[in-house]
């Protein structure tokens, strides 16, 4: 187990995988996190975040992400949603709504 002090799950993946790179004797090149609370998780899902870093190995994290369809998972705190740039690299992440009606985004686009 690890720390109970940790505020977020990546901090509790980094400790194990010290751990880990030390019982082994070897550096780990890629971790995949996956949490409790994604239960829709498929195997290709892992196979497909996994695959642009064995591409190309500059790139370093990726994050898997999906179409909001509904007005209900755009407004659901469960369902975090990112704003992306042109080439679809993530600017940030929030588990808000983007634009948040709460804060002043009364007239957003609708989604479709």
């Amino acid at each position: 187990m690890a720390a109970d002090t940790h505020e977020w799950a990546s901090d509790r993946t980094a400790e194990a995988l010290t751990w880990i790179e030390k019982a082994g004797g070897t550096q780990v090149d890629i971790v995949v996190m996956i949490q409790g609370d994604e239960p829709m998780l498929r195997p290709q899902m892992i196979d497909e975040a996994v695959r642009p870093m064995l591409d190309d190995e500059s790139i370093l994290v990726v994050n898997l992400m999906a179409p909001l369809k509904t007005a209900e998972e755009h407004d659901d705190i469960n369902e975090v949603k990112v704003v992306v740039d042109r080439q679809n690299f993530a600017l940030y992440f929030s588990r808000e709504p983007i634009l948040s009606r709460r804060k002043g985004g009364e007239d957003m686009t609708k989604l479709k």
